[in-house]
């Protein structure tokens, strides 16, 4: 074999062992990647319940701040309409 053959040769062969050392790499990088999608899914579904949750609370948060400014506003406009009429209750 000529130098220049035997050159062609050693390139080739670490062209090819890079090749295969990159099919490992990628290989073992899909293999772990493969649990992440399991775990990216749980805690997707754990962020969903977490905002309807959230919104839930928030929900009754504005339904009872509703309620209590109903209630103020009976127990101020009251004390107001007696004392116009010059009356208690």
């Amino acid at each position: 074999m000529s130098e220049a053959g035997r050159i062609e040769a050693e390139r080739c062969a670490g062209l090819e062992a890079a090749k295969g050392r990159a099919s490992r790499i990628a290989i073992r990088d899909l293999a772990a990647g493969a649990g992440r999608g399991a775990e990216l899914k749980t805690l997707t579904d754990e962020v969903e319940k977490l905002r309807q949750d959230n919104r839930g609370l928030r929900d009754r948060l504005t339904a009872l701040e509703a309620r209590l400014d109903g209630v103020t506003k009976r127990r101020s406009g009251r004390g107001t309409r007696d004392r116009r009429r010059g009356g208690s209750r």
